[in-house]
């Protein structure tokens, strides 16, 4: 079941980022494309690593931020989230 919840996730935010990116690009500034992705990257994380984080348990593997792959997943996800908008905020503006 949390297969399929995960699953979910990675597609919509893989549909949602080639909605954005190959249909409405035009409609967009490339600082509104930026700020857009803060929409569809954490959908992608999340399901990425709640896949990853079933499939270990599944084998038999051991997680160690959390004992469920949603909590693992959450926890992956507000980390990348953090790198994300640190990067988009401090780093990209000076590129």
């Amino acid at each position: 079941m949390q297969r399929y919840f995960f699953l979910g996730t990675l597609i919509s935010g893989l549909l949602l980022m080639f909605y954005l990116y190959l249909l409405r690009f035009d409609d967009f500034s490339e600082t509104e494309l930026v700020r857009v992705s803060y929409y569809w990257l954490p959908l992608i994380i999340f399901g990425l690593t709640g896949l990853a984080a079933v499939n270990t348990k599944d084998r038999g593997g051991y997680l160690r931020l959390g004992s469920t792959p949603l909590a693992y997943a959450l926890i992956r996800t507000i980390i990348a989230v953090a790198i994300m908008v640190f990067f988009f905020e401090a780093i990209f503006p000076g590129l």
